[in-house]
């Protein structure tokens, strides 16, 4: 089933894959869970078991038909699920890339990056790449790995926020001395204040942070919704754009923030 998306930060979903199993906290209200259970026994979702992965051949050509969309890829699962195999990651990634499809950006958000990093050698500069971290604990283990992924551009979506990410921070710039290569262990070694240059440890270069290269390149933050939804706390959001601000990255709020925002959003999409 292709959708028009409601979601705001893509105008088409495709679903060529739906199902999933949990593997995080973010899992424990599944948005699409409960929707696979509202359409179970109708447009392909199995009547005993709704979000049981499940592949639709019958979809995989409607992007070929589409013109310069924002596609969500998998809104409905994981694409990087265990039981969705290489074989089948082929054919998706082959008419991402289609000429006909190459006009569309193709965003693909997984929890499981690892099975991602191991899969992808290069990808089309018309995909997006993306992890979901819902805490610091989930960003830590996540982002450092889908800096691996070759994408043009890669992003994180913290939704639904479950805590507090304070240091966010240490994935926006990788901090390499310019001269002998020399990489920081730690955003604390450098010093902030570009009109200060760091001096490197190893070589002793002066070094000043603007000419570091960018790693991640948009964030997206949302609230979870549904029955029993965990509230996020105003500080845990103000932390996060903070953050992407003195970056300079932008910052994609979702509409559901409304009630704990009181605020106007910011709704920014990369270059």
């Amino acid at each position: 089933m292709s959708l028009k998306s409601s979601i705001g930060w893509a105008t088409k979903t495709w679903n060529p894959v739906t199902g999933c199993s949990p593997i995080s906290e973010a899992c424990e209200n599944c948005y699409a869970r409960r929707f696979a259970y509202r359409l179970k026994g109708r447009f392909g979702y199995p009547k005993d078991d709704p979000f049981r992965v499940t592949i639709h051949y019958d979809r995989f050509h409607y992007p070929l038909h589409w013109k310069k969309k924002k596609v969500f890829v998998v809104s409905m699962g994981d694409l990087f699920h265990d039981e969705v195999s290489d074989l089948v990651l082929d054919e998706l990634f082959a008419i991402m890339a289609h000429p006909k499809a190459s006009s569309n950006v193709f965003l693909i958000l997984t929890k499981r990056i690892k099975r991602a990093k191991e899969y992808i050698n290069s990808i089309p500069p018309n995909i997006w790449f993306g992890i979901t971290a819902e805490n610091q604990k989930r960003a830590d283990e996540r982002i450092p790995i889908l800096l691996k992924i070759p994408a043009k551009l890669r992003f994180v979506s913290i939704e639904p926020i479950l805590g507090s990410m304070p240091y966010l921070f240490r994935y926006f710039y990788k901090h390499i001395c310019p001269d002998c290569g020399y990489e920081l262990n730690s955003h604390a070694e450098r010093i902030k204040d570009c009109k200060q240059n760091w001096v490197c440890p190893r070589c002793g270069s002066p070094y000043c942070e603007e000419h570091e290269p960018r790693m991640l390149d948009w964030i997206i933050i949302g609230a979870e919704t549904g029955p029993g939804k965990r509230e996020p706390k105003k500080e845990w959001i103000e932390s996060a754009i903070d953050q992407a601000k003195w970056a300079n990255i932008p910052i994609f709020m979702k509409d559901n923030l409304k009630p704990y925002w009181g605020g106007g959003l910011i709704q920014e999409w990369p270059e």
